[in-house]
C-alpha cells in the first residue's frame, strides 16, 4: 500500500475526527482511505475525469503542437474514444 500526505482544511478535519470518536472509522487513515473507496466504487471515473481542469494539459498540448513533431488526430480525450467505440 502507498502512502500519500494531504493537507486538508480544519472544517474536514473535524468532522473526519468526529467519525472516528463515534467508532465509524478506526483512525483519520482509515476514514480517509474508505471514503475515497466509496467514491470512487460509486462514481464512474470518466464522470470524475469530467469535473477535472484540463487547462494545463490543453497549454502543454497546445505549445507541444506548435513546436511540430506530434500529431494529433482528435480533440476528444482518449477515455471518450474509447468509450465512443465500446458503445
Amino acid at each position: 500500500m502507498g502512502v500519500v500526505p494531504i493537507r486538508l482544511d480544519e472544517n474536514t478535519l473535524k468532522k473526519i475526527d468526529l467519525l472516528v470518536k463515534a467508532h465509524v472509522f478506526k483512525n483519520r487513515s482509515d476514514a480517509i482511505r474508505r471514503i475515497l473507496n466509496r467514491l470512487l466504487a460509486h462514481e464512474p471515473l470518466h464522470a470524475l475525469l469530467d469535473k477535472l481542469n484540463f487547462s494545463r494539459i490543453a497549454e502543454a498540448l497546445s505549445l507541444l503542437k506548435k513546436i511540430g513533431g506530434v500529431k494529433f488526430v482528435s480533440n476528444e480525450p482518449a477515455y471518450r474514444i474509447v468509450r465512443g467505440e465500446r458503445a
